[in-house]
């Protein structure tokens, strides 16, 4: 999933193109949250706060084209959090300029059930296989194997690791991140 150069937070790398497509495809379905600190509604009331949200949820459009319905809220005096269930480009800035807020910082906390947890910029993991599985499960809308290694189906959120090991082999998964991002790569 890229992010672009002002934003920060979770990625996943994978070399199968498939899950890549089904994951971070504008029309897939699976839900990417973030952080958006910003400004601009200082001297916004409560009501005019409460209006933003509802627009930044449903009722906005990108290009002519309506975008798909999002969640969004205030999580204190000057930051939101926004799920967004497509990914089109700089999606969130653009919702949020529409609406009048300058976007000071942005960054991108979960993809699907995998949360940035403890991974810090510059650090990556490996992606655990049961962890694999459900963001499988969650890119194709069903819950994940029943294998009992995976409790209570793709609902369920997981933070990926703060520590890893660089996997020896090809096709595997980590968590990696550079000056700008934190990755999970799958």
């Amino acid at each position: 999933g890229r992010l672009d150069a002002d934003t920060t937070g979770l990625m996943l790398w994978t070399d199968d193109a498939d899950m890549a497509r089904r994951v971070m495809s504008a029309d897939s379905g699976v839900e990417k949250e973030y952080l958006v600190r910003v400004k601009g509604h200082e001297a916004w009331d409560e009501r005019r706060r409460e209006r933003t949200t509802r627009l930044l949820a449903h009722g906005m459009a990108i290009d002519g084209v309506p975008l798909h319905r999002a969640t969004a809220g205030w999580l204190n005096g000057e930051q939101l959090r926004v799920v967004l269930t497509e990914g089109r480009h700089r999606q969130v800035r653009k919702m949020c300029d529409m609406v009048g807020l300058e976007v000071l910082a942005l960054k991108r906390v979960r993809i699907g059930p995998i949360r940035l947890g403890g991974l810090r910029t510059g650090q990556w993991s490996a992606l655990p296989s049961h962890l694999q599985r459900r963001l499988w499960a969650a890119a194709v809308g069903q819950d994940a194997p029943g294998d009992g290694s995976v409790p209570g189906g793709s609902s369920r959120e997981c933070a990926i690791p703060a520590e890893g090991t660089l996997p020896k082999r090809r096709n595997s998964t980590r968590v990696t991140s550079s000056r700008v991002v934190n990755e999970v790569v799958i």
